[in-house]
Order: C-alpha cells, then sequence, then structure tokens
C-alpha cells in the first residue's frame, strides 16, 4: 500500500492530531484492503512497467497462481500470445489519458497452462499532479458464461435450421401480429419469398372470412399456457386459398408461434373418397347390387343400405343375423343355399349361388350371391359378399332365349338360302337348309366363297369383291346378280345380299348373305326381252310404211288441210318411234345386252352437234353453253352420249318455262368431265327426287298435265351414264332451277 500512502500529503499538525489521522489511515487501508481481498471478481494493481502489485483470492483462483508468485509476475507472462499487443496498446491509451477506462474480453493462461477467458475492466490511479501511479484492473471469468453463450447460439443454429428444414410451415409472430421469422415452407405455401413475407401481418394472408376469428383466438391464448389446433384460409401471393389446419401458441416472450399444415391434399381426398362413397351407393343403386360382412365368430353382420332396399327394406332395419338376410330366402331354395354356405365357410372358400327371395312386401326377384371368406391362421373368420338382382336379366334371357328359337326358325325354314357369318374374318358359318340346297353342299367358312359364287357372266370374281366379305368390311350390298356353280358342274343365276352384323358399339361382328335363286326370273326376263324385241320390231314395219306413205302425201298435195293432218301424222309416228326405241333399250337393259362401241371422243365437240340439233328442233328456245377447266377426252359410245344429251334436253325444253334459256355447262374436273343441263320452270318436289330414276316415273303434278312420255327416258339415261362408268345425278328447286348432270372419267 505504498503507493496508497503518496496520495496522502501530512500537513504538520500536533501529536494527538497526528495519531488520529495515522489511525484512520491504518483503518482506512484495512477496509480497502478487506474490500480488495474479498472482492468476488478479480482484482489487480497492475505498476506502470507490468508487473503485478497485488492481486486478490479471486484472481489468484482465476489464474492458478497463489499472490506471492503472482506478484513475481507481469501480465504479460499470464495474457495468452494472441491477445498481448491489444492488451497493450489499450493500457498505452490509458496511461496516456486518451481513454479513461477499457473493457476487454481477453485470455489467460492460467498456471497449469489451460486457457481462460475473462473479462478485463481497466482505469489508472493517478497523483494529485496527474501522473499516473499504477493500473487498477477488475478480472471476471466468463469462460462459463462464453461457453453457455456458445451453447445458445449452437441450440438456436440447430432450432433454426430444424425449423428451416420442417416439412411445415412455421410462423413467428409478435402481439402485434407482424412476422417476424417464417421458414421455406412457409414461402412455399404461400407463394412468397421468406424474406417477403417478414413486417406482413397475419391480417395480409388471411382469407378475409377468417379476419374475425384472429382476435377471439389471440384472447384465447393470450394466458401462454394452450395451443390451440383449428382450421383455416390463407391467402397466397397469387390469391388462391389454400386449407389449412393450424397449431399456435402465444410463448411468454411475446411470440406467437405457429406450424402450419396445407390441407388442400386431404380436404382433396376426403373429397375423393365422399366422391368414392358416393359413387359406390350409387352404382349399388343403379346395378341393384347389395354388399355384406357376416363376422362368424359373433355372427354380426354388416349390411349396405342397397341391401336392405333389395329385399324390401328400410336402411338398418332389424334384420336376421347370418350373412345376407337368409329367412327372406325362397323356402324351396332355402336349404340348399343353406348347404352351399355352409360347406364354403367349413372349406374357406368362396361360393356363388343362383335363388328366389321373397321381399318383405312379398314380391319375388331373383339374386345371385357370392361370397369370399377372409381367413386367419388358415381358418374361415369373416365373410364378405354382395347379392345382385338379376330377374329382369334373367327374364331378357328367357325372352333373348324364346327369340332365338323363333329367329332359328325363321331363318331354317326360309324359302330365301341365307349364310349367317361369323366373326369379323368369317371362319365359322351358319346355313340353312335352303342354302345347303342352292350350294349343293355344306359351308364351313367364307374361304370357301371363291370357287362357288362367280360373276353373271360366270367369270371368277377377287375374294375382297366377294358378298360376304364386302359386308365384313361394312359395307351393305343391294340385290345383285351373281352365279353360283354346284359341285356337280350347274351353274345357278342368284340375287344377292349382304350387310354387316354390328354390335352396340358399332363395331362389325359378323354379316348375313342372302341368295335368291332366279332361275325362273331369269327366263320370264328372257321371254320378255324376245317379246318386247319382237313388238318393237313388228311395230316399226309398219309404222315404217305409214312414215313413207305419210311424206308421199306431204309431197303431193297442196291442201293446207291435208299437209296439217299428214305433219301430225309424222309427228305421232316419230313419237312413237322413240317409245319403240326406249323399250328396246330397256330391253337390252333388262336382258344386260346393253353394248357400247367405245371410242376416244371430244366431250365439247359431240354436246355442240347435239345443241345444233336441238336448234334445228326448237328454234324459238335460246341456248347457253358454258365450257370451264379442261375437258380431256373421254373413252365413250358417242351414239349413247348423243342419246343421253337429247334426253336432257327434250326434259329441259318439255319442263321449263316457256321464254327461258336452257344453260348447258362442261366442267373438267380432276378425272372427269361433268356435263350439267340447266332449265328453269315448275321444278321437282324434293320427296319425288329419290325415285325419279326408276322405270315408268314420273312426278305426280306431271302426270296431270298434257306433256306426254311413259317415263323410261330418265331410267334409260340413268343406266347408259352408269353402263360408261359414270354418275347422274339431278338438283332442284320447285319454281325455280333444275339442274341434271352427269360425269364421264377421262381417258
Amino acid at each position: 500500500m505504498d503507493g496508497a500512502r503518496k496520495l496522502v500529503e501530512i500537513e504538520p499538525a500536533t501529536a494527538a492530531e497526528r495519531h488520529r489521522i495515522q489511525q484512520s489511515l491504518r483503518e482506512s487501508e484495512e477496509r480497502f484492503r478487506l474490500a480488495f481481498e474479498e472482492a468476488p471478481i478479480g482484482m489487480a494493481l497492475v505498476g506502470l512497467d507490468g508487473r503485478f502489485l497485488r492481486g486478490n483470492r479471486a484472481l489468484c483462483a482465476i489464474v492458478g497462481y497463489g499472490p506471492d508468485e503472482l506478484v513475481a509476475r507481469t501480465f504479460h507472462e499470464i495474457t495468452h500470445p494472441d491477445d498481448v499487443d491489444i492488451d497493450d496498446a489499450l493500457a498505452r491509451k490509458l496511461a496516456s489519458g486518451e481513454i479513461p477506462s477499457y473493457q476487454l474480453a481477453k485470455r489467460y493462461i492460467r498456471k497449469d497452462g489451460s486457457v481462460v477467458d475473462v473479462m478485463l475492466s481497466g482505469s489508472i490511479v493517478r497523483e494529485a499532479n496527474g501522473a499516473p501511479l499504477y493500473f487498477l484492473a477488475q478480472v471476471e471469468d466468463i469462460t462459463a458464461r462464453l461457453r453457455a453463450e456458445e451453447a445458445l447460439r449452437r441450440s438456436e443454429a440447430q432450432l433454426r435450421e430444424l425449423i428451416e428444414q420442417a416439412p411445415e410451415a412455421v410462423f413467428i409472430a409478435g402481439l402485434d401480429g407482424l412476422y417476424t421469422s417464417v421458414n421455406g415452407a412457409a414461402g412455399r405455401l404461400l407463394g412468397y419469398e421468406p424474406e417477403e413475407l417478414i413486417g406482413k401481418s397475419i391480417v395480409d394472408v388471411l382469407a378475409p372470412e377468417d379476419v374475425p376469428r384472429l382476435a377471439v383466438a389471440k384472447e384465447r391464448l393470450a394466458d401462454g399456457t394452450q395451443t390451440e389446433v383449428s382450421d383455416w384460409n390463407l391467402r397466397r401471393k397469387d390469391g388462391v386459398l389454400v386449407p389449412v389446419e393450424v397449431s399456435a401458441k402465444i410463448h411468454s416472450d411475446g411470440r406467437w408461434v405457429a406450424f402450419v399444415r396445407d390441407m388442400s391434399e386431404r380436404r382433396r381426398s376426403e373429397e375423393a373418397l365422399r366422391h368414392s362413397e358416393e359413387s359406390l351407393t350409387r352404382a349399388q343403386r343403379v346395378a341393384r347390387l347389395g354388399s355384406w360382412e357376416w363376422d362368424i365368430r359373433t355372427n354380426e353382420v354388416q349390411r349396405s343400405n342397397e341391401l336392405f332396399a333389395l329385399f324390401g327394406l328400410p336402411p338398418g332395419a332389424t334384420a336376421p343375423q347370418r350373412w345376407s338376410l337368409a329367412p327372406y330366402v325362397h323356402p324351396d331354395d332355402r336349404e340348399r343355399v343353406n348347404q352351399i354356405v355352409d360347406d364354403a365357410v367349413r372349406e374357406g372358400r368362396s361360393y356363388v349361388v343362383e335363388h328366389r327371395i321373397v321381399r318383405a312386401d312379398g314380391v319375388e326377384r331373383i339374386m345371385v350371391q357370392q361370397g369370399e371368406p377372409i381367413l386367419e391362421g388358415g381358418r374361415p373368420v369373416r365373410m364378405v359378399g354382395t347379392m345382385l338382382d338379376v330377374t329382369e336379366r334373367r327374364q331378357a334371357q328367357l325372352e333373348r332365349e324364346a327369340t332365338l328359337r323363333w329367329l332359328r326358325a325363321v331363318f331354317e325354314n326360309s324359302p330365301v338360302a341365307l349364310l349367317l357369318i361369323h366373326g369379323r374374318t368369317g371362319l365359322s358359318v351358319d346355313a340353312n337348309g335352303r342354302a345347303k340346297e342352292l350350294l349343293g353342299r355344306p359351308l364351313a367358312r367364307v374361304g370357301e366363297f371363291p370357287d362357288m359364287v362367280l360373276a353373271p357372266n360366270g367369270a371368277p370374281i377377287p375374294d375382297e369383291q366377294l358378298p360376304a366379305r364386302r359386308a365384313l368390311r361394312g359395307e351393305r350390298i343391294e340385290a345383285s346378280e351373281y352365279m353360283i356353280q354346284r359341285p356337280d358342274g350347274t351353274r345357278i343365276p342368284v340375287l344377292a345380299g349382304a350387310a354387316p352384323i354390328l354390335d352396340t358399339g358399332g363395331d362389325v361382328t359378323g354379316a348375313v348373305v342372302a341368295f335368291q335363286d332366279i332361275v325362273a326370273t331369269k327366263e320370264l326376263e328372257r321371254l320378255r326381252a324376245e317379246w318386247s324385241s319382237v313388238v318393237a320390231h313388228d311395230l316399226r314395219q309398219p309404222l315404217h310404211t305409214m312414215s313413207l306413205y305419210a311424206q308421199f302425201i306431204e309431197r303431193n298435195t297442196t291442201n293446207t288441210e291435208t299437209r296439217d293432218a299428214v305433219q301430225r301424222i309424222r309427228a305421232a309416228g316419230h313419237r312413237l318411234n322413240r317409245m319403240i326405241a326406249d323399250l328396246m333399250d330397256l330391253s337390252r337393259l333388262d336382258a344386260r345386252r346393253l353394248e357400247l362401241t367405245l371410242s376416244t371422243l371430244d366431250i365439247g365437240a359431240l354436246v355442240r352437234d347435239s345443241l345444233e340439233r336441238f336448234e334445228l328442233e326448237a328454234p324459238e328456245r335460246s341456248v347457253i353453253m358454258r365450257f370451264e377447266g379442261d375437258t380431256g377426252p373421254v373413252r365413250a359410245d358417242p351414239d349413247r352420249i348423243a342419246q343421253i344429251l337429247d334426253n336432257l334436253l327434250s326434259n329441259a325444253l318439255k319442263y321449263s318455262t316457256p321464254g327461258t334459256p336452257i344453260e348447258v355447262t362442261v366442267e373438267g374436273k380432276a378425272g372427269e368431265v361433268a356435263v350439267a343441263v340447266t332449265n328453269e320452270g315448275r321444278g321437282i318436289a324434293a320427296e319425288e327426287l329419290p325415285s325419279l330414276f326408276k322405270r315408268f316415273q314420273r312426278a305426280a303434278d306431271v302426270r296431270r298435265t298434257k306433256i306426254k312420255g311413259i317415263g323410261l327416258g330418265l331410267y334409260i339415261t340413268h343406266e347408259l351414264v352408269e353402263a360408261h362408268g359414270g354418275r347422274l345425278s339431278v338438283e332442284s328447286t320447285p319454281g325455280a332451277k333444275t339442274t341434271f348432270r352427269f360425269t364421264l372419267p377421262t381417258s
């Protein structure tokens, strides 16, 4: 304490006063010593040279040196080497008066070599004139505190990492409702970057309808003892609402912590489950299918509502135990069904049984019941099953079987030869009695057709063009003529028709082919053709004579009345000659003896020739002719094409309004030439168009007029066009224009 004495300046005094002062100094020194020595933190007096002048017990305990050992050392010796320089710098600033004091966390090297963390607070003691005397240091061991702080930092880091890695969204807010921390899952849930949510209010992300609940929830959680789990709807950044489950608590430090789980998938799953259950219920109701589960050990049965409905009982009605309402089984079937179920239970196997029931309302129904065991240790403990009402199905089956028997009788006894072809490839064929008789042999498959079905002229037909093959491709074949060749070599002309057999989806599953023997018809046609030919020939002979005499009279008479009468006779003869020509063409068509003399023609020139003849016969009518596109050459019979044009122009003249022009258009198209004849007039009703090209067919309103004709012209024209490989069509608007158009393939 010598340094301390230097602070006291002793004034001259009496001996008594000097004694009192000395006594006071000794007491003061003792108090200072005791305070210094007993201080709970380390205390040290350090000389300006850095040597310890004195250290208390707390400091000795910190550094592990005794008081005498400490005094023999400088602070450099116990300071960690890495901390010496900064410690020296602060000491110099303190001694120079640059700073009044300092506090420094540093490390000491204990006597045993271990390192201890301390907090050093330094100040300086000065003389009255301001000169520094020594340093006064306070040293606090902060090792434990630093360790605790480090442990706390690690714990907080781990907690932050745990929260960040948590699959659930974590939101932390103050009591003011502003978010102070969120994890990545929270950002992903709401479509924000986590830092975007910091500073936002809970209200900002709540669905508007949930905002009023927030204040109530805060009040419930205010005491910090409760955790509340409830459902909320949060609003994402894009405005979409997300259903969530929130587990929230307000902690004692004022933090509002919420763990949030996205419930969208669960809601979807719940909705899907509900929808699935509803669908199952609807399906059971529509299918008239009930289900049950029987606990064999307790004899308790759970049944679906539809099962009760099948038995005419209300849902959940008190019902007998043991599988599926067994006492309602028809008395005549009960013993058999019970035996089947008992055997299945005993043997641990599934079963299916059809039986009748008598509903609660007395109505009898037919059921198919099936059950499947659930085994434990190889023994059945439960049986699950269904019951399906098949009453209508069985009735339909009986009706179908009756219909099939009726159809089979019709099929077998039909006077028409019928073939039923099964499958798209025709691997199996059923033939009725008339077909077997006509074919002269049994037929097993479609592949046997090529050697027995021929063209009308006896030529072979490609397999893909056979009526059966075409029908199996989905085509419908109207009555077409073929030749059947029997095993004995005889050939029979037939008319064949075929049609595909389709399932409910429109797919071809087979075909039906019908053959009709037309031997007698062909003979009648031959006789009729011969008769028509003879009649036409015999009519033409007197007609020719009449025409010659009429010409002779016309040349040799000057009488006007006689000349007019002769002209009427010649006009009538011309019409009769036209009718005879039509009858002869009809005869040739029916007998299939129509012959074409084909040559390469310029269709445009042929049309011009026909129009020139037409203009001579009807000079009072104007004709407009048009050419469109490339009208290439065609292979055709010029006389027959001229006949086609004459028929169409004659029709246009007869049925058009007087004074209106007739338009003829020749148009070249891809692979064909089209010739159209258009007139303005009465037109043709839409319902009469489909039958216009049939023989002896005339429109109803035409038959009521004075326009002559027997209805063969358009039929013969149609057949001539098709004989050339072309098409004849008509378009007509009643009271406006009518257009007949025929096409010919280009050569």
